[in-house]
Parts: structure tokens; C-alpha cells; sequence
């Protein structure tokens, strides 16, 4: 067992547990811990509380944070219509009826919050990214929001690609002036 009398390799040399470690005894619960180079990692399990949050993953799962589904789930919203304005680079997701043949189908999840696929409408917006990406939302107008950074999308090939030449057409014109 770590005995935590202090010793010239600790003297000087140490940090306090935070109260309320999982497995630690005693009134105040603090552990005296030798610093090495070390300190302790505060554990927050990776999420910021009460932010509505979209995850895309690489394969066109789309999946919201308790926050951004809490709306949805109160309404009892089993569909839902994914928006896109192109210029600002910015989709939405509203509720939808059953019956909308555009609307995808929402699954909720006790550890997500929901979850739905979304890769035709990937494809749509040129969505470029291999690994998974997390998008800060807001609710606007009751729809759920997020802008797209422009590096996630891939450039039209209108902006992009110089305009070609229409060769069959110019061939056809000296031709006729050939004759």
C-alpha cells in the first residue's frame, strides 16, 4: 500500500486530490498525491453541459446532445426536416408529421440524446470531412441550427473549375465555313 508520510522524494512535491474521489476514505477525503511531473486530469467527460451540440460522423450519422434534444423529445417529435441555406452555410432541423416523405426518421438514445442518418443530405451540401466533427447549435425560430466552417464543404465546381470550352460547337462552325 502508498504510505503518504512525507519522505525526501515527497517533501515539497505534492497536490491535493480533489473531495469527492471515488474510492478515497476520511473525513475530508483528500489523498496526498507525490508530484512527479504529474498532476491530476480533471475528468469532465468530454461534453460542456446545457450547449446544444450536433456530432456528424464520418459515415452520415448525425447525433444531437441531450440539450439539443430536449425540444424534440418533449414535442414527441418521431421526424424531423433537415433545412439548408447554401450561402450562409447553415442547416436547420425542425419537426416534421409522420407522413412527410422528405423527413428522416429520429431514434432517441438514453446515452446520446437522438441520433438519425443523414447521408443523401450530406452528399447534397458537399460535406468533405473523413472523421467526425461537432457543430455548436442554437434554437432559432424552434428550429435547431448550426453553421458549416466553409472547410468542411467541398467547393461547387462552378466557383472552382474554370469554364470549359465547348469544342463540339466550334468544330461544327468551321466546318460550315470550310464549304
Amino acid at each position: 500500500m502508498y504510505d503518504n508520510s512525507e519522505t525526501p522524494e515527497t517533501r515539497d512535491l505534492e497536490q491535493t486530490a480533489s473531495p469527492g474521489v471515488p474510492g478515497l476514505t476520511g473525513a475530508t477525503n483528500e489523498v496526498k498525491i507525490p508530484r512527479v511531473g504529474l498532476e491530476i486530469f480533471e475528468y469532465t467527460k468530454g461534453r460542456a453541459t446545457g450547449i446544444p451540440n450536433i456530432l456528424i460522423r464520418s459515415g452520415g450519422q448525425v447525433l444531437l446532445n441531450k440539450e439539443a434534444t430536449a425540444p424534440f423529445e418533449r414535442n414527441k417529435a418521431t421526424n424531423i426536416l433537415l433545412l439548408w441555406d447554401k450561402d450562409e452555410r447553415t442547416f436547420a432541423i425542425a419537426e416534421a408529421p409522420k407522413t412527410d416523405p422528405r423527413s428522416y426518421k429520429l431514434s432517441y438514445s438514453r446515452r446520446v440524446g437522438a441520433k438519425f442518418s443523414a447521408m443523401s443530405f450530406l452528399r447534397h451540401i458537399k460535406w468533405t470531412p473523413m472523421q467526425s466533427v461537432s457543430l455548436r447549435a442554437d434554437f432559432v425560430k424552434g428550429m435547431l441550427q448550426a453553421k458549416i466552417p466553409a472547410e468542411f464543404l467541398k467547393a461547387s465546381e462552378k466557383d472552382s473549375a474554370p469554364e470549359k470550352k465547348r469544342r463540339g460547337l466550334h468544330r461544327k462552325k468551321t466546318e460550315e465555313n470550310r464549304c
